[in-house]
């Protein structure tokens, strides 16, 4: 193998040293069925069967105490951004720190400005909601 490299090394100088250190950085292709969860043998359902979680879950294979945490802090990233959003449409102004709302040339322009508020708010709220179904999730595979 060394004898490989050596003559691609001569013949083609920085570009071959380049692609030959890929090469050697790439990781080995482990097949779906050696993965665990993935494939193979194993229970495929029936009574004895454990719920799994959704391969696209970022959750799955955390620890119960990681996950827990995960779940109280986004609870209160969804209330805190909860009281923002009635704050916001009960009064604007108040939360007006930069005075674009009160600086507004126009009253369109205002109510532009608040919608557009409003929606990002509910954008995370919703973004929120969605990271703790994902978590509650986990958590239900881990067997609350």
């Amino acid at each position: 193998m060394w004898s490989v490299i050596g003559r691609i090394l001569v013949e083609g100088g920085k570009a071959a040293l380049r692609h030959a250190g890929k090469i050697f950085r790439r990781k080995p292709k482990v097949p779906d069925s050696a993965k665990p969860g993935k494939g193979g043998t194993g229970n495929k359902g029936g009574k004895g069967a454990r719920r799994t979680c959704d391969p696209k879950n970022p959750y799955c294979g955390q620890s119960r105490d990681k996950l827990e945490k995960s779940r109280s802090s986004y609870e209160k990233l969804r209330d805190e951004h909860m009281q923002k959003l009635e704050q916001w449409k009960r009064d604007p102004l108040s939360m007006d720190n930069k005075g674009t709302y009160r600086n507004a040339p126009t009253p369109e322009a205002r109510q532009k400005i608040f919608d557009g508020r409003a929606r990002a708010l509910e954008k995370q709220i919703a973004k929120h909601e969605g990271e703790l179904r994902k978590i509650n999730e986990a958590l239900e595979v881990l067997g609350n």
